[in-house]
């Protein structure tokens, strides 16, 4: 066998990285907000989900098995509390879960880590709680469909989801309004601009925002209609974020047609494109287009990531290497060590028969065979 000295770290080494990468795929994972596949999907969700839910019926199955996992991450993170005298079922959570999650289907990171809660109400209802609120009405004292809480609770009236989610093209659905407040808040800020990742930029999405925000106030100031638009989107950029996230999935072939800087932009940050569900292909950008809207191509950034992964790769092969071929040199280093320790044992007693070199009986005198040190066999008068 291999000196444990010399074998253990070349062991140890590409073990060790090995785990170390196992580690940053489950750490990635769990920041991405999906659970390990320990199991089967929550396939017996899907029908109730598309029965509440119509427009769910265009995802590929990728999209699907992604959607369930969401859900199902969704589900198991979040409590869920009837107000009321309301009682929550699993049905109801899995119709909330698929909305909320539609939302995020190709985002990164967690699945709305500032929720903790949602609170269900059998219909309308007066807002109870003090502090930072968004509302889905126009009026906080007015009865309420949905408000989002900056403190982790989103309240919801259950007739107004299960109306939101069946008409995918009213341009009204509670979920995507309070969930996409949720979105905004994870930067602690309701400013209409969320956590974003390059190639979006910060000064690029107020620009955009903002040009609608306003032209949308502006058409309302001259008692036009709002469009694609809701008439609450004009209150303040936050609650302008939360309409257009509705808009963008229930009626993005008008918006894009409004405002198309707009829908580019929330094309980008949702990176999905809803026209495809309501039968319009999305049209293919040329190179500059797709230049002009996503910015230019970071290969500096490309290029070093892709470095650096090669190079874990290349450690992780050249210790394979080298632990395979220090065990081949080592064997066949004490392959020539047993012959050196045979041809002086023959010269020392004039035999040259078989010698077993690493062990040597003891009971006759004989003292032990070391190979590495050399030694020869004294005899103190027994045969060897």
């Amino acid at each position: 066998m291999s000196d444990p000295f010399i074998a253990a770290p070349l062991v140890a080494v590409p073990l060790g990285l090995a785990l170390a990468y196992l580690l940053v795929r489950y750490l990635r994972g769990r920041a991405a907000g999906w659970e390990p596949d320990r199991g089967p999907l929550p396939d017996e969700w899907w029908p109730v989900a598309l029965t509440h839910v119509p427009v769910l019926q265009h995802l590929d199955p990728v999209e699907r098995d992604r959607l369930l996992r969401c859900m199902r991450a969704f589900v198991g993170a979040k409590s869920f509390e009837g107000c009321d005298g309301l009682a929550v079922t699993e049905a109801m959570k899995v119709v909330i879960a698929a909305q909320a999650c539609l939302l995020i289907l190709h985002l990164g990171g967690p699945v709305y880590p500032g929720v903790q809660a949602i609170l269900l109400y059998p219909g309308a209802f007066v807002a109870k709680r003090a502090g930072w609120v968004r509302h889905a009405t126009a009026e906080a004292s007015a009865p309420l469909a949905g408000e989002a809480h900056q403190g982790g609770e989103v309240v919801l009236a259950w007739d107004q989801v299960v109306t939101g989610g069946a008409d995918p093209a009213d341009g009204q659905n509670v979920v995507y309004h309070e969930f996409a407040h949720q979105l905004d808040l994870e930067d602690h800020a309701a400013d209409g601009v969320p956590l974003l990742e390059q190639p979006l930029t910060y000064r690029g999405w107020r620009r955009i925002l903002g040009a609608s925000y306003d032209h949308l106030r502006e058409r309302l100031g001259r008692h036009l209609d709002a469009g694609a638009l809701r008439e609450y989107g004009a209150t303040d950029l936050a609650e302008f974020f939360a309409v257009a996230t509705e808009a963008f999935f229930e009626r993005p072939v008008a918006l894009a047609a409004e405002y198309p800087e707009l829908f580019d932009l929330l094309v980008r940050y949702y990176r999905q494109d809803p026209r495809r569900w309501f039968g319009v292909a999305p049209p293919k950008p040329g190179r500059a287009a797709l230049r002009e809207a996503f910015g230019p191509v970071p290969w500096g950034r490309l290029f070093l990531r892709s470095l650096v992964r090669w190079q874990v790769l290349a450690l992780l092969g050249a210790a394979v290497v080298l632990q395979i071929a220090v065990l081949r040199g080592e064997r066949s280093l004490r392959t020539v060590w047993r012959a050196d320790c045979r041809a002086r044992y023959a010269a020392a007693h004039g035999r040259a028969d078989s010698v077993v070199v690493d062990r040597h009986v003891n009971g006759g005198g004989d003292q032990m065979v070391t190979c590495r040190e050399l030694r020869l066999v004294k005899d103190s008068g027994a045969a060897p």
